[in-house]
């Protein structure tokens, strides 16, 4: 809403306008599994999800199910305002708006 208005007052007609929602989201393979917030140092690229097969990337799809066999943590980043979850040195940053 707040863009979209800002936009809208910047003179953009509102028939050029898209809004995009992610449903992704970007994972990394920790150093430690002990540093798990946002920041915390990374060796590489996650491991690949079982649709996306792509390194790094998982689909929100992908993301749901994951969190739903109920044993990653998921956290809040008040600073970035997104969740996160980590299990092992497996984490995902998404967003779940």
């Amino acid at each position: 809403k707040g863009v979209v208005s800002w936009w809208l007052k910047q003179g953009a007609p509102k028939e050029k306008l898209v809004v995009g929602i992610p449903a992704y989201g970007r994972a990394w393979t920790l150093q430690s599994s002990s540093k798990t917030g946002v920041g915390a140092p990374a060796r590489g690229p996650g491991k690949a999800g079982p649709y996306t097969k792509e390194p790094s990337n998982l689909g929100y799809n992908e993301i749901c199910e994951l969190l739903g066999k109920g044993d990653w943590t998921v956290q809040f980043d008040e600073k970035a305002r997104a969740p996160y979850a980590f299990k092992g040195d497996q984490w995902v940053g998404f967003d779940s708006v």
